[in-house]
């Protein structure tokens, strides 16, 4: 059969399309090794475990403990105090802790040395590494002569007992009676529940009325109710209660003028009473 061809002049021929030939398939290797990401992991447990063999090998952990030890153990001990303490005792019961590495040491193991002194009433410290150790410690400061049993003794504004004073040092304080501790001597604290009321009462004296508590004031602590202020010795006493100190001694401050023309007149100024001053006359 024979095939005829037809020939086409190119002005005919408006559009020819060619399809172009397809490209071959990508072949995929398939890889004879593990993925990167499994022999890292692989890798680093395998470290890992050789380093937990080691350190937990007795004799290799402990040259390792003694290695550390010897690089960062305390050879100096320095006190930093603002006040009076006695720094070389307490350097003294901090030489125990010479000689320990301090990666080992910590706030717990300074503060049962320091805790025990009561003019102490808190401490920081720090590491100054190789071999220092610096504490901070801040004092208790006296604020009354407080009269228990045994004698006279410093008594902090926090309720604490401090040294006990020696006969004739206590007029540089004002002198507390009447409250009741938790034991006896240096160490000891205020038992009385009403103690903050109390200090909020002499923290009001000492902005309004700074000449009505001094170093030669005496305070005689009744109960909540009933708190004597002597200025001086001799003074008659004023009557406080522990509600509402501010209250009375704005009253007593409006009638202080009047109350000193007629000092000696009476036993005792009573502001207590809401609204009114007492004074109580002297007998005889």
């Amino acid at each position: 059969m024979r095939r005829k061809s037809i020939d086409l002049s190119r002005e005919y021929i408006a559009f020819c399309y060619r399809p172009s030939p397809g490209k071959p398939p990508v072949r995929v290797r398939q890889s004879k090794t593990w993925p990167k990401g499994i022999v890292s992991v692989l890798a680093v447990g395998i470290v890992a475990a050789a380093l937990l063999a080691v350190l937990l090998f007795a004799p290799t952990r402990m040259a390792i403990s003694r290695l550390f030890t010897s690089l960062f153990a305390v050879r100096q001990i320095v006190i930093e105090t603002s006040g009076d303490l006695n720094t070389a005792s307490i350097a003294s019961n901090l030489t125990s802790r010479l000689g320990r590495s301090l990666l080992d040491l910590s706030a717990q193991d300074v503060e049962d040395v320091v805790s025990p002194l009561p003019q102490v009433q808190s401490m920081d410290f720090r590491k100054l590494f190789p071999s220092t150790l610096v504490v901070s410690l801040h004092e208790r400061k006296p604020r009354f002569a407080a009269e228990m049993e045994g004698g006279w003794f410093e008594l902090s504004g926090d309720g604490v007992v401090l040294s006990q004073i020696v006969e004739g040092d206590k007029t540089r304080l004002p002198r507390v009676q009447g409250f009741e501790f938790d034991g006896h001597g240096s160490g000891c604290k205020v038992k009385s529940d009403y103690f903050g009321e109390f200090i909020e009462l002499c923290n009001s004296l000492v902005d309004l009325a700074p000449e009505l508590i001094g170093p030669n004031s005496q305070i005689l602590v009744r109960d909540r109710i009933e708190v004597e202020v002597r200025p001086q010795p001799k003074d008659a006493p004023i009557v406080f209660s522990l509600k509402d100190p501010v209250r009375q001694l704005k009253k007593y401050m409006a009638a202080a003028s009047e109350i000193a023309a007629r000092r000696g007149d009476f036993a005792s100024v009573d502001l207590r009473y809401r609204g009114q001053i007492v004074l109580k006359k002297n007998v005889g």
